[in-house]
């Protein structure tokens, strides 16, 4: 046996230290220090190695917050830029950790990107949409690749249950959509009698996937949820209260039968929260729709009657076999058809309207003001309906041409957000503001003001501005189908202002100097047509003088006379026919259809015009005539007969009676 001697001592051990033998606590002792040294310096060497772990694991979070990545951090370490992290006792904790952040990486991307993930794309799975951000873990060491592994199957696990989850709940929801498809297949008129057929032939029997038995193509669940999902979609859709009958015979028609053969019973005797919401639901849309329906019927007549106003104001093109175009007016015929058409739908005042208009009006009041009035009138609830509306602007002596609008303007005042616009809107009222003082600025710089005239210029001028507003608001959304912006508003208001500044550059003195302001359309149309309307009348005074020439008739002498010879015939008369004495009562109120005034006073005006125009005023000597010269002869009538009052709403009054006389003498 190999022996050898200890230092500290003479005596001799075997291989397994048999036979020991103490030498005394000073040689004891000294060996028992070494080896608690050599225990202390293993120890202290763990501790260190340990610090420099940590101080590695903190490096590495350190150089990610920088904003580096995973590849970079290990190029970087490589290079020996980090000597920290090198070392055979931090290298595999570095790169365990290292695998770790790697894992957060990727995780963080492929949430960030989950948006692209489509479960519903069947050919495509979980671990293919991974695949697109998974690192090379080929080139990873062993360290490395435990840290990320670690790290990342706890997050694919947890994300592939929820990736089951939804699939599950994707795939039966499918399921329910197309059975929803497959029961709107079923015609209205039998789905009552087919229905419980239908939901017993989902629930067929299918063999499972891994062959240990067989399950229901639809479960319970899933064929009641075919049935609500189709009476909710119905619901939804639903426009008509019409529609809402389908919704009624799901709800309410027997589900089928179960193998004792007794009725299963309807969805509605489930009183499950699902089916009383619907229930619930089923209720409230009736009751919308059959508001609906009311409002729709009475929206579409509004629309109709504003229709045919347009038409009755808009010219026919026609195209000829060449291909020009031309434009006419309607005819008689086409006007009566749509005379029918507002006949047929009971509106009594748009037919009455639309009499008014047809009548060849010469002398309709155009003031401005009138149109003014009304339209304030409309936006401050002056009207308790439409109707009454139409009825009162049919009392008007104004253009009837403009009840299209007015009824525009009545169905924007009934919107919330239009009713009190000019004033809630900032750049409608600061804008009104500063016109209402440059118009009592202009009485301020006169000697001697008339109070009465201030408050009645003042007044016209407000409401002009009011309908200028809601005109530029109703034009603005018809041409651009949207609401003008504040900036806009702005816009139109300071151009508003500076057209009214110029009319009150001086204050009126009088009543009947007070500027009558046109409106903002009104003075558009005059600057387009400026051109246009030059070169007509110049067209039209050529035409009329040709016209003028044109001989209409002969006298007992055989000589010839023009229309305009006989017009000047027509004015002299006036001063050489007496006119009759007409009764005042009658005179006052020309437009009275008493039994006196049809057997007295109507002959004697009659026989009067005759005297005047003679038998020689035809229909076709008439259409000949100019306006002018026709309208001079009509007020020299009145004047003559002393019907006038000076009082121009009346006096048009009375030239329109008068020249409805004319009309029935020249059998128009």
């Amino acid at each position: 046996m190999a022996k050898y001697q200890r230092q500290a001592t003479n005596k001799y051990y075997g291989a397994a230290n048999a036979g020991y033998v103490s030498t005394g606590s000073a040689t004891d002792g000294l060996a028992k220090s070494l080896q608690n040294a050599g225990y202390k310096v293993g120890k202290a060497e763990t501790l260190r190695i340990d610090r420099k772990k940590d101080k590695a694991i903190a490096k590495i979070d350190e150089l990610y917050a920088n904003g580096n990545t995973f590849e970079q951090i290990q190029s970087q370490i490589i290079e020996g830029k980090h000597p920290e992290l090198t070392g055979k006792y931090v290298d595999a904790t570095t790169n365990y950790h290292a695998g770790r952040v790697k894992a957060h990486e990727v995780i963080e991307n492929i949430k960030a990107n989950k948006d692209k993930y489509d479960i519903t794309d069947e050919s495509k799975n979980l671990d293919m949409f991974y695949k697109e951000y998974m690192p090379d873990t080929s080139s990873m060491d062993s360290a490395t690749l435990l840290g990320f592994t670690t790290q990342f199957n706890k997050f694919k696990s947890t994300d592939a249950l929820n990736d089951a989850e939804n699939r599950a709940a994707y795939n039966s929801e499918k399921k329910v959509m197309e059975g929803t498809q497959l029961l709107s297949d079923i015609p209205l008129d039998t789905l009552k009698k087919d229905l419980p057929d239908f939901l017993k032939g989902l629930q067929v029997p299918v063999p499972m996937r891994d062959g240990t038995g067989s399950t229901l193509l639809y479960t319970n669940a899933e064929t009641l949820a075919v049935v609500r999902r189709s009476i909710v979609d119905i619901i939804a859709n639903a426009k008509t209260e019409a529609d809402l009958d389908r919704a009624d015979i799901l709800m309410n028609t027997n589900l089928g039968y179960s193998k004792s053969g007794s009725a299963i019973g309807t969805l509605a005797s489930r009183k499950s929260k699902e089916v009383l919401a619907i229930q619930d639901e089923l209720t409230k849309k009736r009751r919308q729709l059959e508001i609906n329906d009311r409002d729709e019927a009475d929206y579409q007549r509004k629309q109709e009657v504003k229709k045919i106003y347009a038409e009755l104001y808009s010219s026919v093109k026609e195209t000829d076999a060449d291909g020009n175009v031309t434009e006419r007016d309607l005819t008689h015929t086409e006007k009566m058809a749509l005379r029918d058409r507002l006949e047929a739908m009971g509106d009594v005042q748009a037919v009455a309207n639309f009499d008014k208009a047809m009548i060849a009006d010469l002398y309709i009041n155009d003031d401005p003001q009138i149109l003014d009035d009304f339209i304030v009138k409309i936006y401050s609830d002056g009207f308790g309906d439409i109707e009454e509306m139409k009825e009162e602007f049919n009392k008007l002596d104004t253009d009837p041409r403009k009840m299209g609008a007015m009824l525009d303007h009545y169905e924007n005042s009934q919107k919330d957000d239009n009713a009190k616009l000019h004033i809630n809107n900032l750049a409608y009222s600061s804008g009104s503001t500063a016109i209402m003082k440059i118009v009592s600025g202009s009485f301020k710089n006169q000697k001697r003001v008339d109070a009465r005239v201030q408050a009645q210029a003042e007044s016209s001028v407000k409401r002009h501005v009011m309908r200028e507003i809601y005109d530029f608001e109703s034009d603005y959304f018809k041409q651009n189908g949207k609401k003008p912006t504040n900036k806009e508003r702005e816009a139109f208001m300071v151009e508003l202002e500076n057209y009214i500044s110029k009319q009150y550059v001086n204050a009126p003195a009088s009543t009947k100097s007070i500027a009558q302001l046109e409106t903002r359309d009104d003075l558009t149309e005059q600057e387009i047509t400026k051109d246009f309307d030059e070169t007509d009348r110049f067209i039209e005074e050529e035409a009329q003088k040709e016209r003028d020439a044109t001989v209409i008739s002969t006298n007992a002498d055989g000589e010839e006379i023009t229309l305009g010879g006989y017009v000047d015939t027509v004015l002299s008369n006036f001063d050489t026919v007496d006119p009759p004495k007409l009764r005042k009562t009658v005179i006052a109120g020309i437009i009275s259809e008493d039994e006196k005034y049809r057997q007295q006073t109507l002959p004697k005006i009659q026989k009067y015009i005759t005297s005047i125009v003679g038998e020689t005023m035809t229909k076709e000597v008439f259409d000949m005539m100019s306006t002018a010269d026709y309208q001079e002869i009509v007020k020299q009538v009145a004047s003559n007969l002393k019907m006038t009052t000076g009082n121009k709403t009346e006096d048009q009054k009375i030239y329109q009676q008068l020249d409805n006389i004319f009309q029935t003498l020249i059998g128009e």
